[in-house]
C-alpha cells in the first residue's frame, strides 16, 4: 500500500484554506516532498532522538557505516549509485524478517529509524510540513506558520 503524499498535504491544506482545489500551481513538487521529510525527520530526530540515527553522503560515499548498516544493500546497484549521488529522495520502509530498515535518503542526509512506528511519525508528518512550504512559496505566512505549527505540535507531543 502506497502513501499518497500529495494528498494528505492536499487534505491538510484544505483544513486551512477551504476554497483549495489541489492546484499547485508553479510550486515545485520535488522540492515541496524533499523540504516535507527533511524537515519532519529533522524534528523527529530532536523530539525523539533515541529513535533515530543519522549519516550524510559526500563524495559520493556514506560518511560513516556501511552500505548494509545504513540500508542501502535492499536496492539494486543503480538506484544505490544515483541515492548516493546527493539528490535523490528515497523513504524507504523495509518491514520483512530479513530485511527490515526504516530509513529516508534525502539529498546529502539519511535519518534511520529504529522502528516502523518512529518512521510513521516521520511520515505522517509530512502532510503539515509540506503544506507549510506550500502556503510559503505562495506569500501566506500565516498559514505556514499554522502548518508549521501543527507539524511540530504532532511530533513533538507524540507517545511511543
Amino acid at each position: 500500500m502506497s502513501y499518497d503524499f500529495i494528498g494528505a498535504i492536499t487534505t491538510y491544506i484544505q483544513t486551512i484554506d477551504g476554497t483549495f482545489t489541489g492546484d499547485y500551481g508553479a510550486t515545485d513538487r520535488v522540492a515541496l516532498a524533499k523540504h516535507a521529510w527533511s524537515t519532519s525527520c529533522a524534528k523527529v530526530n530532536t523530539e525523539h532522538a533515541s529513535k533515530v540515527d543519522t549519516n550524510t553522503i559526500s563524495g559520493n560515499a556514506l560518511v560513516s557505516g556501511t552500505a548494509s548498516e545504513w540500508g542501502l544493500d535492499h536496492f539494486k546497484p543503480n538506484l544505490q549509485t544515483t541515492i548516493l549521488r546527493g539528490g535523490s529522495l528515497v523513504p524507504y520502509r523495509g518491514n520483512n524478517s530479513t530485511h527490515q530498515k526504516f530509513v529516508v535518503f534525502n539529498n546529502a542526509n539519511i535519518h534511520k529509524f529504529d522502528d516502523s512506528e518512529s518512521f510513521d511519525l516521520a511520515k505522517d508528518g509530512t502532510k503539515y510540513y509540506g503544506a507549510a512550504y506550500y502556503f510559503d512559496q505562495i506569500g501566506e505566512d500565516d498559514d505556514e506558520d499554522t502548518a508549521n505549527d501543527a507539524g511540530n505540535d504532532y511530533i513533538t507531543n507524540y507517545t511511543f
